[in-house]
């Protein structure tokens, strides 16, 4: 639903501003490349108060401090529960996985130099 509402917030409420319309796409299924809001969004809507999966007291804790970790572990989350039940994965949010670990890893390489 994350794409219909950016379109319609665009169209019917005149919002033009990216990053809120980027925010709104991306906040079920992230997005590859997604700016800070974005990913502020994102967690947040992963963290809100009426989730109740079993990780979530972790994804809150690391939410304080890591947000890129917080995604990480919600993301992780979502598709081992998704394939556990046989469920399908929205392809965005295996793209945002690999695109989060492949930061997190380019990032420590870089701390490490």
């Amino acid at each position: 639903h994350g794409p219909v509402a950016a379109e319609l917030a665009r169209r019917e409420l005149g919002i033009d501003d990216g990053e809120v319309l980027e925010a709104v796409m991306a906040h079920t299924t992230g997005r590859p490349g997604m700016g800070p809001f974005a990913l502020v969004l994102y967690v947040a809507d992963k963290i809100e108060p009426a989730r109740d999966y079993l990780s979530v007291g972790r994804v809150r804790r690391l939410a304080r401090e890591d947000l890129n970790g917080a995604a990480l572990e919600s993301l992780r989350r979502a598709i081992a529960h998704n394939e556990a039940r046989g469920k399908a994965t929205h392809p965005a949010s295996r793209k945002t996985l690999d695109w989060l670990e492949t930061d997190r890893t380019t990032q420590s390489r870089i701390e490490q130099e």
